[in-house]
């Protein structure tokens, strides 16, 4: 019986861990992305609003991670987004022999390029223009509604 209990503890923290790790990346995705949008801004700008963003998080969504900690560097035309947390792990008993972790950890980092909204479009239309010309005939598609 013990084993079973070990077995179905260990993949509901697994779960957890995968969830945190789910949510955690969502949100460094969504403030570098914050950051990449802010193109005219100067860096310490930038900065700024990704902290800003990072302090409007709710950390009570995740459920298992604690000591959860964010570190954002902002460059030339780019915002690095980094974050790092740990999940305890579930059988302390078991993890305290040598080369086993008393904690999962959870470290992702996101690099966004900052983007001006001018050279974005100015790609997509080339991209589109590029792709019509390429089409046999002549860049109408069915799919179109005119």
């Amino acid at each position: 019986m013990p084993i079973v209990l070990y077995v179905y503890t260990f993949i509901l923290y697994s779960a957890f861990y995968q969830y945190d790790r789910c949510v955690i990346e969502q949100d460094t995705y969504r403030c570098a992305l914050d950051g990449g949008r802010i193109w005219q801004w100067d860096n310490r700008q930038v900065y700024d609003a990704v902290c800003i963003q990072i302090n409007g998080l709710n950390s009570r969504r995740l459920v298992g991670v604690d000591n959860l900690r964010y570190s954002v560097s902002v460059g030339k035309g780019v915002t690095t987004v980094q974050t790092e947390g740990r999940l305890r792990f579930p059988f302390r008993g078991l993890a305290d022999g040598e080369g086993i972790a008393a904690y999962w950890c959870i470290k992702t980092e996101k690099i966004s390029k900052r983007l001006s909204p001018v050279d974005f479009i100015r790609d997509v239309r080339f991209l589109e223009e590029k792709i019509k010309s390429e089409q046999p005939d002549g860049g109408s598609s069915e799919a179109e509604v005119k």
